[in-house]
């Protein structure tokens, strides 16, 4: 079967104005708890209101010759950037901008900083409980419904503007992304982030709950033939499927003839199993708490334990100190590493034995581990598209 591709152009009323499948080059990024981006070069042939600001562009595969087609990652692209070029009779257009999840990066928590932050309280610029339920009460007090119905005493002026400014918080609501309910089955965070950016915000908060063994994705799911297209949604541990065990489990290896390169590493040199954390205060009245490793790794050898420090000098709040040392902890973990990417082999295939979001095996050189398909890159020249699968081992193998 002959694969072809195809790209639609709607405005940002999600109108179709246009179906593109001749183009120059396509090259399009996604990963997991971040803002992708793309570049689409064109001949010079396309009129310039096809590429207005947020037009949306979908790039559609067909495996079957065109007789069915699939949405490239549940996304869509929004245009930014156009650049129109003439240099010596060669003229061409290149259009850039990001996918869905970079509408988040658009919003900060522009809500007041707590007072006290010893407060183990949830607060819009603080939130202590649940992660998921942070990670879903960002979005919505910053981009859905949330944005009203507040107590006007905990707006800033920059936000609540009066009868002389064009902006009112409404302004902030995206009205066109909807919300699935909330979850609240993670571990309990706590953590402030007023004025940083959602999607900042957001990923700290996801670190926090990876630290703890719960690993948290979030995205904004994009289907033109719903009746909301666009839907923020959190997965708990795994965004797809688990492809580690039974029939449909899904292997990297050279001896799978599956991977254009695969590498092993075995990291100690950034290795912590002792770490203090310094809070507010100064001198002996500093508060401080100490995060440890497993007893087998605290003792590794007889020159261990290896210790390390990280500060957060805002706060004197125990569970919050707690959570930043076992971020620093997570980080600063002994572990192997697979990197390489990953290709299409004799039993596997992209999109159709495995997906974005799935949780598969490495294996080399006698280790296995564990890791998910949480990238990707699309592109597409001279009427060849290909897809590379850059995969690292984000649960890493632990070494005991």
């Amino acid at each position: 079967m002959q694969k072809k591709w195809m790209f639609v152009i709607r405005d940002h009323n999600l109108n179709r104005i246009a179906i593109i499948d001749r183009v120059l080059s396509w090259d399009g990024a996604r990963a997991e708890n971040d803002k992708g981006a793309f570049t689409l070069l064109l001949p010079p042939t396309h009129s310039l209101e096809l590429f207005a600001v947020d037009n949306i562009i979908e790039f559609w595969r067909s495996e079957d010759d065109g007789k069915t087609w699939k949405l490239d990652g549940k996304t869509c692209w929004f245009i930014r950037d156009a650049f129109f070029s003439w240099d010596g009779g060669k003229e061409a257009i290149e259009i850039t901008g990001h996918d869905t999840l970079g509408l988040i990066d658009r919003r900060i928590v522009s809500w007041y900083a707590v007072a006290n932050a010893e407060l183990a309280q949830n607060y819009y610029s603080k939130k202590t409980g649940p992660a998921d339920q942070a990670i879903w009460e960002l979005f919505y007090e910053n981009l859905g419904a949330g944005v009203v119905g507040y107590d006007p005493l905990d707006v800033p002026a920059s936000v609540a503007g009066d009868s002389t400014t064009i902006f009112s918080p409404t302004d902030r609501q995206m009205t066109l992304i909807s919300m699935e309910d909330m979850p609240s089955q993670a571990p309990l965070i706590s953590l402030e982030f007023a004025w940083k950016s959602v999607l900042t915000a957001m990923k700290d908060v996801a670190n926090a709950s990876a630290a703890q063994d719960y690993r948290l994705i979030f995205d904004i799911e994009y289907d033109p033939d719903s009746p909301m297209p666009f839907v923020f949604k959190i997965w708990g541990k795994l965004r797809g499927v688990d492809r580690t065990t039974g029939d449909n489990r899904v292997i990297f290896s050279r001896q799978h003839e599956n991977v254009a390169s695969i590498s092993l590493r075995q990291i100690h040199s950034d290795e912590a199993t002792w770490i203090h954390v310094g809070g507010s205060g100064q001198g002996s009245l500093r508060i401080m708490q100490a995060v440890a490793s497993e007893q087998g790794s605290f003792r590794r050898s007889p020159f261990y334990p290896i210790e390390g420090f990280i500060e957060n000098t805002k706060t004197a709040d125990q569970a919050t100190l707690q959570s930043t040392g076992e971020g620093e902890l997570f980080r600063r973990r002994a572990r192997f590493e697979f990197s390489g990417e990953a290709k299409d082999g004799p039993t596997t295939a992209f999109g159709r034995t495995y997906d974005y979001g799935d949780r598969v095996l490495c294996e080399h050189r006698g280790v296995v581990g564990v890791t998910r398909i949480s990238r990707y890159r699309t592109t597409l020249s001279a009427g060849h598209a290909s897809i590379a699968i850059p995969f690292e081992t984000e649960e890493n193998t632990v070494v005991d």
